[in-house]
């Protein structure tokens, strides 16, 4: 079975209706073919966009983070901090976020596609090399 990394936009777009791309709608409808796995930030970053949106809109859907509950999503263990560093350097030397390099380095790790609708991580894993699924469109 296809391992994929799924990144905080793609798992937003699943949960947030405006956020929604008929390339994000195909890959929900197609989970049941693949293994997700996020790093163990995910969670974290998506509350965060959550609390965020809250706090712009006055609400988000309730049951927005509970539908990740639904999905059959592993998470990967915390890092070390040997391991933070070494995303780090990473994160440096593509220009992406230390968030998009823990995706990116999950990724590269497990031999995994990566899935997202960040540009700067979707070339980033080009770059090293990964396959990506982009669910922008």
């Amino acid at each position: 079975m296809t391992t994929i990394v799924v990144d905080a936009s793609a798992a937003l777009a699943w949960l947030l209706p405006s956020q929604a791309t008929k390339s994000s709608n195909r890959l929900l409808q197609q989970a049941d073919g693949f293994d997700f796995i996020v790093p163990h930030i995910f969670t974290w970053e998506v509350a965060n966009v959550l609390v965020v949106r809250a706090r712009r809109q006055g609400s988000v859907p309730a049951e927005a983070l509970g539908q990740l509950d639904t999905l059959e999503i592993d998470l990967d263990p915390a890092l070390d901090s040997h391991e933070i560093r070494q995303l780090m350097e990473v994160s440096l030397l593509a220009g992406i976020s230390l968030f998009d390099a823990a995706y990116l380095g999950l990724a590269v790790e497990r031999e995994a596609w990566l899935a997202s609708r960040d540009v700067p991580l979707l070339s980033a894993a080009i770059a090293a090399g990964v396959d990506v699924l982009d669910l922008r469109d």
